[in-house]
């Protein structure tokens, strides 16, 4: 075999190497975008979640503040009726 085949041929053997290994490194890139886009659209749902229960939370505080304040008002019209009575119901 000659120098020129010689290195003619390890030429090709690096080459298919280098599509061997550009392939294999791709294919792992590629993974990794699909990994990205899972955690994107995960942090996205999760956003969204965080922000139905604000407004749950919110909600609910709204109610917890009118019942309070209703039940306030109730205790306060006993203890009125209370006084005026003298004391018991």
């Amino acid at each position: 075999m000659t120098i020129a085949a010689l290195s003619k041929r390890m030429d090709n053997r690096f080459r298919r190497a280098e599509k061997r290994t550009n392939a294999r490194f791709d294919a792992v890139d590629a993974r990794f975008d699909a990994v990205d886009a899972r955690f994107a659209r995960m942090e996205r749902q999760l956003e969204s979640l965080g922000d139905k229960l604000d407004r749950m939370s919110n909600r609910l505080d709204t109610t917890f503040l009118h019942q309070q304040k209703t039940l306030d008002e109730h205790e306060h019209r006993l203890r009125d009726l209370e006084a005026t009575r003298g004391g018991s119901i």
